[in-house]
């Protein structure tokens, strides 16, 4: 690739990472008309009008519903912002929480009942049951998932208009999009044959098949997803990831917003020796790294498409950094503070 491109792409990007997030402009939504949109499972969802009062059963709209300015919707949330407290989501923690997308029960219900919840969202994710049950309990659902990277941009502009904020989530979503295509030039320009490939590892040695989204962040960061042929979200890995013998191995750590490097550090090391593994490319070449979970939330799931693509191909994308996307999405449209600290790789 020439240099000329290079410094033009480049160019692109510290453009857009200029660029607001949200207008400044106020959408002007009629309250009172009703309205009917297709959810991320492909539901048609009609409310009778915009609701004033959201439940949420995860993480990943709540997020996306404080980066439109629109949390004072919000009623009720899902057990794990309680869990990750006020550090994170300052007064929101104290709304009740009314169980999770896979798991919530009668007192959940009655709760969201006296909240006088006029919309539950939740994600895809063991969703028919869910639905179900808040359906004959009388609740109106809409399935919207904010963490899947191929369908954020739509699943951001559902929540703009379930809330009302069409012209911020627009903004948004675009410039979520515009950071993708800028990528997927480079990507584009590598041949398959050339592409590294990718051990993703969670918790208890699994991994994922091409419906997770992980499995997308790799592939949309150019790297190729070993289990990728795999028509499932999370796996058990077997023996065979020593036979398919990846370029890089990247495991995941469940850790907060201010992450244990010696807890990181660990996790690396205890890769680096496991029995049976020291033939293994990525072993001999330490191209292992530990990934902090809470980064990688919502939005932040470009956040770990561009570090895993400054990882995979340095040179190629050397002007890329994750940390100043990563920067502007926490400070600026979450109002908290952000640790550039949330990988572990030597290599780096």
């Amino acid at each position: 690739m020439c240099k000329f491109y290079k410094i033009f792409i480049a160019a692109i990007l510290t453009v857009l990472l200029a660029l607001p997030i949200v207008a400044c402009g106020k959408d002007k939504p009629n309250y009172d008309d009703p309205i009917t949109f297709t959810d991320s499972a492909g539901r048609t969802v009609t409310l009778g009008k915009l609701p004033e009062k959201i439940a949420v059963l995860d993480h990943y709209s709540a997020e996306v519903i404080r980066a439109l300015g629109a949390a004072n919707k919000l009623v009720a949330i899902c057990n794990y912002m309680k869990d990750e407290g006020a550090s994170y989501w300052g007064s929101l923690v104290n709304l009740p929480a009314v169980g999770m997308y896979n798991d919530i029960n009668t007192n959940n219900l009655e709760t969201m009942r006296m909240q006088g919840a006029e919309l539950v969202i939740t994600s895809d994710i063991g969703y028919t049951k869910t639905v179900e049950t808040l359906e004959n309990a009388g609740f109106k659902v809409a399935v919207i998932n904010c963490y899947k990277p191929l369908s954020y941009a739509s699943d951001v502009n559902l929540i703009g208009l379930v809330t009302g904020q069409t012209a911020k989530a627009k903004e948004l979503a675009d410039y979520y999009t515009d950071i993708l295509n800028t990528i997927s030039l480079y990507i584009n320009s590598i041949p398959q044959s050339d592409r590294k490939t990718v051990y993703y590892e969670g918790a208890s040695q699994t991994s994922v098949g091409n419906l997770s989204g992980w499995h997308e962040v790799i592939e949309l960061a150019g790297g190729i997803n070993i289990y990728g042929d795999i028509a499932s979200g999370t796996i058990t890995a077997t023996e065979a990831t020593v036979q398919k013998n990846p370029d890089f191995i990247w495991h995941y750590y469940n850790g907060s917003m201010t992450p244990d490097i010696a807890d990181m550090r660990y996790l690396y090391n205890e890769l680096m020796k496991r029995s049976g593994w020291n033939n293994m490319s990525a072993i001999k070449n330490s191209n292992v790294f530990v990934l902090n979970y809470w980064a990688a939330k919502s939005f932040g799931k470009l956040y770990a498409i561009v570090m895993l693509t400054e990882i995979l191909y340095p040179d190629l994308f050397s002007h890329l950094n994750a940390n100043d996307i990563a920067q502007k999405w926490y400070t600026e449209y979450q109002g908290v503070s952000f640790d550039q600290n949330h990988i572990y790789y030597p290599q780096k």
